[in-house]
């Protein structure tokens, strides 16, 4: 069994993830706490680790440079917890008839990268549950982009919101992609690399009811604004913002409108909306 839900607790959100395992506690705490093991299933291979209340945690980075996280409980073999910078990672084992029920959850801000922690995350239980088995070698073949896409539909990561202004409103759009910003742009632009101030604006970068006046400002894989017409005349702008996210480009799409164009605000939600989601599938079906 493998359940997957996205809450909010204390105003931040939380991953819990359930499993049960194969194994008695006793091996799941084990690839749980002891480094060698660790570093088989986690994201980064442990250097050191006080498994006590307040000891410390520390991850090889990679790159010459470790960090630090916090254990926060130690309650053998039933709760592991730990604090890596804001995110608290919390893992509880409970015995059940030929095994081990593990609850997981991780709780952090960022709620946009839900939907790519909780594909990280399935791969790495995968592998733990392998490593509690005694698996010196783990092999892990999940489709993770696929279960991102999915996610994101299920948490709801995918709807945009409508903010009311005093001079209007704005929609607004925050999406995780799983390729980076190069890419996206190739498929928004059309595979121009110049973009620039009073251009016509690409055809991909508006949904197929939006009227378009000139490119105010763009910066290749970075910005885009523009003008949007109503009734001809601009009426507000359109601002498509692309930075690192976990596991691709994070998009931030954001259309302003006037006090006279408020009866477009639905509209313009659900044709954004659409858009997006159709970009999204259009990277996915080209992936690889």
């Amino acid at each position: 069994m493998k359940d997957i839900a996205l809450l909010t607790v204390d105003g931040r959100s939380q991953l819990r993830m359930e499993r049960r395992l194969a194994h008695p506690p006793e091996k799941v705490w084990s690839a749980l706490t002891e480094p060698s093991h660790i570093s088989k299933w986690y994201p980064f291979p442990v250097a050191e680790l006080e498994l006590k209340e307040g000891g410390k945690v520390s991850f090889d980075a990679g790159d010459g440079s470790t960090f630090e996280g916090i254990i926060t409980e130690v309650d053998p073999p039933k709760v592991f917890a730990f604090r890596e910078e804001d995110d608290l990672l919390r893992f509880e084992i409970t015995p059940v008839d030929g095994g081990s029920q593990l609850v997981f959850s991780h709780t952090f801000d960022d709620r946009p990268a839900a939907a790519s922690n909780a594909s990280g995350w399935t791969d790495c239980l995968d592998a733990l549950e392998q490593v509690a088995g005694g698996a010196d070698q783990v092999e892990v073949d999940n489709d993770s982009v696929a279960l991102h896409e999915r996610l994101v539909k299920e948490f709801g990561l995918d709807e945009g919101v409508v903010l009311t202004t005093g001079d209007g409103w704005i929609v607004r759009f925050e999406r995780q992609l799983r390729e980076p910003a190069d890419k996206v742009w190739a498929v928004l632009s059309g595979g121009s690399d110049g973009v620039s101030e009073g251009d016509p604006v690409p055809s991909g970068f508006a949904h197929p009811g939006a009227s378009t006046g000139k490119v105010l400002s763009a910066a290749k894989a970075e910005h885009v604004e523009f003008e949007w017409l109503n009734d001809g005349k601009p009426a507000g702008t359109v601002r498509y913002e692309f930075r690192p996210g976990n596991g691709g480009a994070r998009l931030t799409l954001t259309q302003q409108g006037d006090t006279g164009s408020a009866d477009l605000r639905d509209s313009a939600l659900h044709a954004w909306h659409g858009h997006i989601e159709g970009l999204a599938a259009e990277l996915f079906k080209a992936r690889g």
